[in-house]
């Protein structure tokens, strides 16, 4: 990860650059489609993934991230696991990326109005 000097620090503090499994750590909501699975993982659903995930919006534009997704064997026939995709973000501007859905326009990123829904229907924000 190349990132400023405070993402790295609260990366570290949590163990440092590591896999985890994020269905034990994060409320994860999967659909199943007939060509399709989704995974919805609620980030503020973790106190400290809520934190970091501010620190990290925070300092998107000098952020690079490398994610890679597996899905975790269970038997010996599902051994192996094997890499099933991977993400690099890269310096994103989330005043590029965030849009207000209601008017359907651009608007700048500022972690005070960066709101969502849980799967409950109650609205929150990152701060909360």
């Amino acid at each position: 990860m190349d990132a400023p000097w405070l993402v790295n620090a609260a990366v570290a503090t949590l163990g440092g650059e590591r896999p985890c499994i994020l269905g034990n750590k994060l409320e994860c909501h999967y659909f199943v489609g007939e060509n399709y699975l989704e995974v919805d993982c609620d980030v503020a659903s973790s106190f400290v993934a809520k934190k970091i995930a501010r620190t990290v919006l925070e300092s998107s534009d000098s952020v690079v991230v490398d994610h890679g997704l597996m899905l975790e064997g269970h038997s010996r026939d599902e051994l192996p696991e094997r890499l099933l995709a991977s993400v690099r973000y890269s310096r994103m501007d989330m005043d590029a990326c965030c849009v207000d859905l209601s008017a359907g326009k651009p608007r700048p990123y500022d972690s005070q109005e960066y709101r969502y829904v849980d799967s409950d229907g109650e609205e929150h924000g990152l701060d909360d």
